[in-house]
């Protein structure tokens, strides 16, 4: 039978992806380069450790739903999307930004038990 597993049992490891930013820091030949990679090297020593509870905490908030929103709009300009089209978008996402995050991210981790191999 497969297990649904809480937030609580995740803990983000991210040492192989900070080792990978520190490689191409050291390795950044421009200034530009080098902010941006100091941004993604911060942001992954900030969130190591972390529980999934704690990530989607901080996902689930208004300032992260805006930038998710403005990607969107962009990516369905990008495709010549019509203005209805990308409305619809917009608005199933706000329905989802309204659902508490655990309930739509947990449900979806299961493992699968000796059990389910039976």
């Amino acid at each position: 039978m497969a297990t649904e597993l809480g937030a609580e049992s995740f803990a983000l490891d991210l040492e192989v992806l900070i080792g990978e930013y520190e490689n191409k820091l050291a390795e950044a030949d421009t200034e530009e380069v080098k902010k941006r990679v100091s941004e993604l090297l911060e942001a992954c020593k900030a969130m190591n450790g972390k529980s999934l509870a704690e990530l989607l905490t901080i996902v689930d908030t208004g300032a992260f739903n805006n930038i998710i929103s403005a990607y969107c709009m962009k990516a369905m300009q990008d495709l010549d999307k019509s203005e209805e089209e990308c409305e619809k978008v917009l608005e199933k996402l706000n329905e989802l930004y309204n659902y508490d995050a655990d309930s739509v991210v947990v449900p979806m981790l299961t493992v699968e038990t000796e059990e389910d191999g039976e």
